[in-house]
């Protein structure tokens, strides 16, 4: 095996955070690991905003402290708004209900909490890695607790395999468990089981799973095993959901074929497409737009990147943003409105009360609520909005090196 894939403990390419990808698609972790060039980009908001999150729950839970806002007035590198720390508080609040729970159904036994708990089981594969975010245990049950800061892609429990590599590792030399619950907490997400879902596996089921599925895989998938194969030779690139956070996805040459094969098409009409046809070019579409979206972030990076030389056809402009409330603002709202403020137990963005009390919600907001700056984007030159023009984007939006960040 070769030596010139560095592969570090922190960023295993056969992590658990990867694990649904290379278990659907084994050649995306190849093709990934030899795009690693470290060309400049730029580390989108949600990244940064998800991994600082985590490091806030983490601290307060290691620290016992109570509320986020206790410590939201350090530096972390990027502000958050109130429904970002609403979500986070809501994740401190499930972590110690769910130790509560636990410590009264097993009353006088010991219940063990994990936090940030760091995975490596060589014996299993040696690139076998992984954090999660809380472990509980007590008796013969474990609980995987995982943080989902993440607003735009509601993720499922059932099955999730990077969860069940989590609860591999976490268990496999605990032979006293029988049984793992494996929960998400998604508070920022809208997804049919509710913000707090779980899914419960026992453990020969688990281990079965990773016989039979994850270690052949991972066996597959490993990079290191083919270095200089030819490219027929290569494990296959299947493009589906799973690409959506694939660190190769913007070279990757199956999502160009298919955004290819939908833009070339047939030279007819679409009703006189075969029905065998249009059921192929659909189930190419989720993976179609995820190859449109990296071709916008592509031309924002290099926009950023150097905005003297922009893109031809497109303008850096200011990303909209809603406004929100300012600190204190609650308290004067729910003062002049009561409970009318309120829907149900949320208080109402500044739009809604404006739109619920008219003219005189307007005079309220615009002393209680501002607009946040949301950064820049990338708009079409035809775009209604004013083009800014920056000079030193790397001053204001961090530059770090394509796969350096968890």
């Amino acid at each position: 095996m070769s030596s010139d894939l560095i592969l570090l403990r922190s960023h295993s390419p056969l992590g658990a955070s990867a694990a649904e990808r290379y278990i659907n698609c084994p050649g995306s972790v190849r093709l990934a690991e030899s795009l690693r060039t470290g060309f400049p980009s730029v580390e989108p908001d949600y990244t940064r905003h998800g991994v600082t999150a985590h490091k806030i729950v983490a601290y307060c839970l290691s620290n016992q402290i109570g509320g986020v806002w206790e410590i939201l007035d350090r530096e972390w590198g990027c502000e958050f708004s109130l429904p970002e720390i609403s979500s986070m508080q809501g994740f401190l609040d499930l972590v110690r209900n769910r130790v509560s729970v636990f410590k009264h159904a097993y009353g006088g036994q010991s219940v063990t909490t994990f936090i940030e708990f760091p995975l490596h089981c060589p014996e299993l594969h040696e690139l076998f890695y992984g954090t999660f975010d809380v472990g509980i245990v007590a008796g013969e049950e474990a609980e995987i607790i995982d943080y989902k800061h993440g607003a735009g892609v509601a993720v499922d429990v059932e099955k999730n395999p990077q969860l069940q590599m989590y609860a591999v590792g976490f268990v496999l030399h605990m032979p006293e468990i029988r049984r793992v619950r494996l929960r998400i907490s998604q508070p920022r997400a809208y997804h049919p089981d509710g913000p707090d879902r779980s899914w419960e596996i026992e453990v020969p089921e688990l281990m079965q799973w990773l016989d039979n599925v994850l270690l052949p895989a991972m066996e597959d998938a490993d990079p290191r095993q083919y270095e200089g194969w030819d490219d027929v030779d290569l494990p296959p690139l299947k493009p589906g959901e799973w690409c959506r956070f694939c660190p190769a996805k913007r070279q990757c040459p199956a999502l160009e074929k298919q955004l290819r094969i939908i833009g070339e098409g047939e030279m007819s009409p679409l009703d006189q497409y075969s029905t065998q046809l249009l059921g192929e070019l659909y189930a190419m579409i989720p993976t179609v737009k995820m190859r449109m979206t990296s071709i916008e972030d592509e031309v924002h990076r290099r926009n950023l990147a150097d905005p003297t030389n922009l893109v031809p056809g497109t303008k850096i402009v200011a990303r909209r943003g809603y406004r929100e409330w300012k600190e204190g603002a609650e308290v004067e709202i729910s003062n002049v409105y009561g409970l009318g403020a309120y829907e149900p137990a949320k208080l109402l963005s500044p739009n809604k009360l404006e739109e619920k009390y008219g003219e005189a919600a307007v005079k309220l907001t615009k002393v209680h609520a501002f607009t946040p700056d949301n950064g820049y984007t990338t708009a079409p030159e035809g775009d209604r909005r004013k083009a800014v023009s920056l000079q030193k984007p790397g001053e204001k939006y961090q530059l770090f090196l394509e796969g350096e960040v968890k």
